[in-house]
């Protein structure tokens, strides 16, 4: 089977995602949706413990496969990690928003297949055979999951999926065992935060079969962003971690709402918001550990009336431009430029997005 040919990175790497642009109910709190489904393919070893060149094979297979798939016109572009830098497989992983924890194995045996709009996609060897993965909004979870079960369902019509018939899809990892579903939510709780309320919301997610962890797990502390996320697959229907899983965003987000009454009625952290903003607008240099804070306030700024020449989306187009691995590649930032060099160029791409002078 002949080899699809990758796709030009920079030319995906200067798309806004769709999910980046869409407004939705919870915009407040939820910044974005993401399900992922993971599958293994019979008569394969797991990527980690596999052969390179059997690997690169397995996804040069599936993306032909994938190139079959024509449903409401989908056109994939596809990279090989092997033909990828780390700074470039660096920068799409950031900017496509993937979890680390998917890619356990090395770069060389992986491969990611991505739509247009920049929602779906296929990740091949990161961690299973396997990923199919949708960003999308809260309110749209079922309409997601759908979209990418008719995807894994189009391909088995080439492959037979690892199945037990007491445990369900084997993968690599017990957690994803069952129905090999995820579904995750980045949630902003500055509330939360406020209120010292985050061991109640942790022991609330345990009870609904739920973890929630802080986002990025290099926060400094200076985060009020969470990952929510179900914590098995096993023994739950599909259409019951979905259920499950937003039942539990819900919760989380009616207390979010309820202290956040208290939040905006504090004048000192009404100041707060306004410094914030103030430093966002007129400062030189953005840093690796301010962008998160920094990202929380102006969103409470817009959301209680204190900005008003930004908006939700605004911010989230923002949140997912400021990591350093999509800087380093879109600005083209050499290795060994210091940590300056790199605050400054962020900086200047933020007053590029706003048309700040």
């Amino acid at each position: 089977m002949q080899r699809v040919k990758a796709s030009s990175l920079n030319k995906v790497m200067n798309r806004i995602p769709k999910w980046v642009e869409r407004e939705s109910k919870y915009l407040d709190v939820v910044l974005f949706s993401k399900i992922s489904l993971f599958r293994n393919i019979e008569g394969y070893k797991f990527p980690e413990t596999a052969k390179t060149l059997d690997m690169v094979g397995l996804s040069k297979n599936i993306f032909s496969i994938l190139d079959k798939y024509n449903k409401g016109g989908e056109n994939f572009e596809y990279f090989y990690g092997m033909d990828m830098t780390d700074v470039e497989f660096a920068a799409l992983k950031e900017y496509l928003k993937y979890d680390e924890s998917l890619f356990k194995t090395e770069k060389d045996k992986v491969g990611i297949a991505v739509n247009e709009d920049l929602s779906l996609s296929v990740v091949t060897n990161a961690d299973n055979h396997l990923a199919f993965i949708i960003n999308t909004k809260e309110n749209t979870l079922r309409e997601g999951y759908s979209y990418i079960y008719d995807l894994e369902q189009f391909c088995e019509n080439y492959f037979s999926y690892s199945f037990n018939g007491t445990f369900g899809y084997l993968t690599s990892s017990l957690e994803d065992t069952g129905t090999g579903l995820r579904v995750k939510f980045l949630l902003d709780l500055p509330g939360v935060v406020f209120k010292n309320k985050i061991r109640f919301i942790e022991k609330l997610a345990v009870g609904l079969n739920m973890s929630i962890s802080e986002f990025p797990d290099y926060n400094y502390g200076e985060s009020s962003f969470f990952i929510l996320t179900n914590k098995i697959t096993v023994g739950f229907a599909e259409d019951e971690i979905i259920e499950m899983t937003f039942k539990a965003m819900k919760q989380i987000i009616d207390a979010e709402h309820r202290y956040r009454e208290d939040l905006f009625k504090s004048l000192k952290f009404k100041d707060k918001v306004i410094r914030n903003y103030a430093i966002f607008k007129d400062s030189l240099l953005i840093g690796d550990n301010e962008i998160y804070k920094m990202m929380s306030l102006l969103r409470m700024g817009v959301i209680s009336g204190q900005i008003k020449d930004m908006s939700l989306v605004d911010i989230n187009r923002i949140f997912n431009e400021l990591g350093g691995n999509y800087l380093r590649y879109i600005y083209d930032i050499k290795s060994g430029a210091d940590t300056v060099e790199v605050m400054h160029i962020r900086k200047e791409h933020v007053n590029k997005i706003m048309g700040y002078k």
